[in-house]
């Protein structure tokens, strides 16, 4: 089970292009400066469990209980106090997992979904974080709402949607098949959009680019498996065949369709959703070859050997209402790697021609091509022809 959580976590956080936090970012937020003496009592009185985690990390423990403090008191009513307690929050989530959390989890993993975990998680929430888990097992620590009715108050139109959109972001972590339910990423999607749309040249809107992309990719890069054994499946990034860890299901984009009408997304991920790449599997469960219809391609980027650098154009395309959703790295016949943005892909070269000429059409481009992949069982990789 760990074998598999681990391989779990390491293709999901590839999708998402997590990359560890960098202690000097951490360094960089501002830790409590006003010391209050009732800090630390109250703490203990209202935090029982966190205080008893922390009561040999006596540093922690009067950060930790400077910021609580800082939330029960909800006296924040400005945009300069409310942004500094979420940076506060953030180097909060950090010192928790870090130097507590993680180890005491790894040394005591049914702690977290007993009564006593539980409460844990209560006390937490009350400070506007919430833990995340794979498999019944603690993973880490996530924002989650804070000081709603203050946001909501006192916070600025782009601080409040900030605020919103963290939460959503916290939300969207965790669980065995973190693709099972989208909620979250539609929310983000939503205030992304109204914080992209109003406050363009923002420094919130700034902020959220990278989450925001990643959670319309969640949307957009979705396509169908068919087994003769599991029937259609709806499986999200690259040429996955397998449901875990990344099976999700048409409900979910048919939710955001009817969520959010409005959302200049909306047709596009009805087009992806009516319309989907697929992929079929013989009876033995191995991928039949299948036809790319393949808009543009490149060389993977040295530092990730992902394909960043076509990204931006596969972002454009979206916000255009253009619905070339794929982009993943594959092999090539000669061993190299090549990313390709891909309309669509079908195991049936007439239905990958029949896309060519739609997507030509559109485009009016002369150099969309439909080339051929093949899944190799020695190596268990797509080789493209």
């Amino acid at each position: 089970m760990l074998l598999r959580l681990i391989a779990t976590l390491c293709l999901v956080l590839a999708f998402l292009g997590c990359h560890p936090t960098d202690s000097n970012e951490t360094a960089n937020i501002s830790l409590p400066t006003t010391v209050s003496p009732n800090a630390l009592p109250l703490f203990k009185q209202q935090f029982p469990r966190l205080s008893d985690l922390l009561q040999n990390d006596t540093i922690t423990q009067k950060v930790v209980s400077q910021y609580a403090y800082r939330v029960l008191q909800q006296n924040d009513t400005s945009d300069t106090s409310l942004e500094q307690l979420i940076d506060q929050r953030a180097i909060i989530i950090v010192l928790l997992h870090s130097k507590v959390l993680d180890p005491f989890f790894s040394k005591n993993d049914a702690y977290y979904n007993s009564e006593s975990g539980t409460a844990l998680e209560t006390e937490l929430n009350r400070m506007g974080i919430k833990t995340f888990a794979a498999e019944g097992i603690y993973i880490g620590l996530a924002p989650a709402t804070l000081l709603e009715a203050n946001f909501r108050k006192y916070a600025s139109q782009p601080l409040y949607l900030y605020q919103q959109f963290i939460t959503a972001s916290g939300n969207s972590m965790g669980g065995e098949y973190p693709y099972s339910n989208l909620q979250a990423q539609r929310a983000m999607i939503n205030i992304g959009e109204q914080l992209t749309h109003q406050y363009p040249q923002h420094q919130y809107t700034k902020k959220i680019q990278s989450e925001f992309n990643t959670a319309l990719r969640v949307l957009t890069d979705v396509h169908t498996v068919q087994s003769s054994t599991s029937g259609v499946m709806y499986i999200v990034s690259d040429l996955l065949f397998q449901p875990y860890p990344t099976a999700t299901s048409d409900e979910q984009y048919a939710a955001f369709i009817k969520e959010y009408p409005d959302s200049k997304y909306s047709s596009l991920i009805k087009n992806i959703y009516e319309h989907p790449s697929e992929i079929r599997l013989n009876d033995d469960e191995v991928p039949q070859p299948i036809y790319l219809v393949i808009i543009d391609s490149g060389s993977p980027s040295m530092e990730y050997a992902d394909c960043q650098t076509l990204d931006p154009k596969r972002k454009d395309f979206l916000d255009k209402g253009i619905d070339i959703p794929h982009l993943f790295p594959i092999k090539k016949s000669n061993n190299d790697m090549e990313c390709v943005l891909c309309y669509r892909f079908f195991a049936d070269p007439n239905k990958a021609q029949k896309a060519r000429e739609t997507i030509k059409k559109r485009l009016n481009s002369r150099k969309i091509q439909v080339r051929k992949a093949v899944f190799s069982t020695e190596t268990q990789t797509w080789v493209l022809e």
